[in-house]
């Protein structure tokens, strides 16, 4: 691939790491990343890997990733029922699912379908993002460092 780099590093404390560059040297290593990841079959691995811990967990939440095939979970209410079955039979919502993200179109249709999409809702947003618990972490990663004896309060 002409690439110089063969593995991908999840730490790494090296300078272009530390000066937040990050997502520049993601953006140069695309390619070898996205070859990586299909010459592996990662994500098919990962898929693998969690059907085999979580089998029968994953499988009720298959109406969140595809309203359009799966049947309505056995938990649901007769109006949920209702509205899934609605959202299914909808083609122009098949198409918005395909042009939205998986959240974007759950958050799109809620005052249509309030119940079902807060549901969904309710299971996806612990999910959306992690930077909250990243940004704790590196205020106690300051805290904690060689530094700490050190911190002065500016006004």
């Amino acid at each position: 691939m002409g690439a110089e780099h063969t593995i991908l590093l999840f730490y790494c404390n090296s300078r272009w790491l530390s000066k937040g560059n990050e997502l520049s040297r993601v953006f140069e290593l695309r390619q070898e990343i996205y070859s990586y990841l299909n010459r592996e079959e990662h994500l098919m691995n990962l898929e693998t890997h969690f059907m085999k811990y979580f089998p029968e967990e994953m499988k009720q939440y298959y109406w969140i990733k595809d309203p359009f095939t799966e049947k309505p979970p056995s938990n649901f209410t007769t109006t949920e029922e209702e509205q899934l079955i609605d959202i299914s039979s909808d083609s122009s919502l098949r198409m918005q699912l395909s042009s939205y993200s998986l959240l974007g179109f759950w958050n799109s249709i809620k005052d249509e379908y309030p119940e079902v999409s807060n549901k969904d809702l309710r299971i996806l947003i612990p999910f959306a993002t992690s930077y909250l618990c990243e940004a704790e972490f590196s205020a106690v990663a300051i805290l904690k460092s060689k530094y700490r004896s050190t911190l002065n309060v500016e006004k």
